[in-house]
């Protein structure tokens, strides 16, 4: 039963933003630009030779980088070739883009011309390889004002089913600290449990154009996946990396009740023994600028 808990409340606390399912598009909000639309790409290296650095002074090969709409990489990499270890993991971190050039904070530059790539880490040699690059560009006016990056301004926790009927509001999005409150009101989460939500405060949500989802946290963890959003404003998402809490999938609906403000609900449902549970948490967000 443990588990049953874990999970159901873990599929409504990770996911960025959907909206109550009849809010739509509010008046037909169009948002403005977000600062690096015009730039947005998405750098895929699949050639013999890829790009490398060192990350936590380990050799890694960079798999893809994508510039969203809104100053941010997402930089897929995993340890070299070599290694026994192939497991790909995610860096997020703003760029700045001035003169063909994409300047990465703390990694170094990209600059592209045509599908020649050039990579120069911060400390190290230039390495100019052979990778794909596809621009973005977002399919509806929905889904352009949902690929941008987001602010958790709090959420809205509630878990039913059973002798359980818990809701509460919380400031930001501390995982941790919504486990906390759910043992304490009779959720038996285990030790092992408690332990892996520790550290996991939500940082930033990103959603891009390229139907890329990131959810990066302030120790520095991202987990990445993929969302879609339909015209009548349901929204569904899959995690594809991550721990036990992250690595699911669900649906919910999006809204954007304002200029710069998106609200995301999702809901999640499952039976144990005879009774049906549901885990829901709805997200303010705000626009990171």
């Amino acid at each position: 039963m443990k588990n049953f808990y874990y999970l159901l409340l873990a599929f409504s606390l990770i996911l960025p933003y959907s909206c109550n399912k009849n809010g739509g598009m509010e008046d037909n909000i169009k948002m403005a630009d977000p600062a690096t639309k015009d730039v947005a790409a998405v750098v895929t290296f699949s050639g013999e030779k890829t790009p490398s650095l060192l990350v936590k002074d380990t050799p890694v090969d960079i798999k893809k980088i994508e510039f969203t709409e809104a100053s941010r990489f997402i930089m897929t990499y995993a340890p070299t070739a070599s290694k026994a270890i192939t497991k790909e993991e995610v860096s997020v971190g703003s760029f700045t883009y001035q003169n063909g050039v994409y300047n990465l904070s703390g990694v170094g530059s990209v600059k592209t011309n045509g599908n020649s790539v050039t990579f120069t880490p911060a400390s190290g040699e230039a390495q100019t390889v052979t990778a794909t690059v596809t621009t973005s560009q977002a399919a509806s006016d929905y889904h352009f004002n949902a690929s941008r990056t987001w602010k958790v301004n709090s959420v809205i926790v509630g878990l039913v089913g059973g002798s359980y009927n818990l809701q509460r509001k919380f400031s930001g999005c501390d995982l941790e600290e919504i486990s906390v409150y759910a043992k304490k009101n009779g959720v038996p989460f285990s030790e092992e449990n408690m332990n892996s939500f520790k550290g996991l405060k939500v940082d930033e949500v990103i959603f891009t154009a390229s139907d890329t989802f990131v959810i990066s946290f302030v120790n520095g963890v991202c987990y990445r996946g993929t969302f879609k959003i339909t015209s009548n404003m349901d929204f569904s998402y899959n995690l594809v990396e991550g721990n036990d809490l992250l690595n699911v999938s669900a649906n919910g609906s999006i809204a954007f009740p304002a200029d710069s403000k998106c609200t995301l609900v999702i809901s999640t449902s499952a039976k144990h023994l005879w009774n049906t549970y549901t885990g829901t948490i709805e997200f303010d967000l705000t626009e990171q600028k």
